[in-house]
Formats: structure tokens, sequence, C-alpha cells
């Protein structure tokens, strides 16, 4: 599983309510937007404007399923991780009709403790 892969994964299983993955399919655009209205100078205010709306987005979608978002527990992916889920996200819809959903994790298998 390639860098990509994981971080979609792992930033889908946080995202499994249909109503958060609808208001993260709105958002994450949204926020894209802003950044790039405020980067590239067009116009800051309302890229400020747009980033508050797509994380008040995303922030109700996280209240409706009652989990933490990505960034609080690890900021670091969290700016490439949406975006590729989003896309991810988007393609699937796309091609099948349905939302893309993470592969179902085993657990590993129990260690085998050593007796002294």
């Amino acid at each position: 599983m390639n860098w990509a892969e994981r971080l979609t994964v792992e930033y889908a299983r946080v995202h499994t309510h249909p109503f958060n993955i609808a208001c993260h399919l709105v958002g994450i655009p949204v926020i894209t937007t802003g950044c790039f209205l405020i980067l590239l100078w067009v116009h800051p205010l309302a890229g400020l404007v747009c980033i508050a709306g797509g994380f008040a987005s995303n922030f109700a979608g996280h209240h409706r399923e009652g989990s933490v978002p990505a960034f609080a527990t690890r900021a670091w992916y969290s700016p490439l991780a949406g975006p590729f889920w989003w896309g991810r996200q988007i393609f699937t819809l796309a091609r099948t009709g349905h939302p893309w959903s993470p592969p179902a994790t085993r657990p590993a298998p129990p260690r085998e403790r050593r007796t002294a």
C-alpha cells in the first residue's frame, strides 16, 4: 500500500456516517477554493469566508457522527488526506454510484507469550 492509499484509508476510517461524508464532500473543495483565493491573492476576504464555511460544514459532520476531526489527532496528514479522500470518493461515486469505503482490516494475530 503506497503512502496516498494509507492516508486515504486512515482518513476514511473516521469518516463513516453518510451525513459526515456528505458534509466533507462539500466542505473540502470549499476549503481548498478558499486557500487558493488567499494564496493567489485574488480575494483574501472571500477566501477566509470559504475556509470558515468549509470547516463549519466538516465540523457539523463530525458532530453528527460523534467523531474527532482528523487534524485534531494527526495534524500532519490532514491537509493531504482530505483532498485525496475527496478525489477517491468522487471517482468512486461517478463510476459505481456508491461512496468508497476502506477495505476491512483484520485484527493482528495475538502474540505468543514467552514463558520463562
